[in-house]
């Protein structure tokens, strides 16, 4: 299977960080996230990044970092939980941590 590769550099926006990602239909972001945070608050936050996936990627070609606490609070302007999940099912993703 063929990657699809293509990275827009981060951008750092008073504490926040923008990732814009693309992949293949058959990829995965690479996002690991909190289980007990979405369990219990319903929030992404980032417990690790898969070590061979695209948002690794991501932080190698970038100076900034995604890293075990970062809090997911948009995917392509949308803020609500349940849009949130949708929009990282899509195959080009925009997604604002903090």
């Amino acid at each position: 299977m063929k990657r699809v590769q293509k990275f827009i550099p981060g951008v750092m926006l008073a504490g926040a960080y923008v990732v814009t990602l693309e992949r293949s239909a058959a990829e995965k972001w690479g996002f690991q996230w909190d289980r007990k945070a979405m369990d219990t608050q319903n929030l992404r936050v980032i417990d690790s990044v898969a070590p061979t996936s695209l948002a690794a990627d991501w932080r190698l070609r970038c100076s900034e970092q995604l890293l075990k606490g970062h809090l997911l609070v948009k995917v392509n302007g949308m803020d609500d939980p349940k849009a949130m999940a949708a929009e990282l099912k899509k195959q080009k993703v925009t997604c604002h941590f903090e």
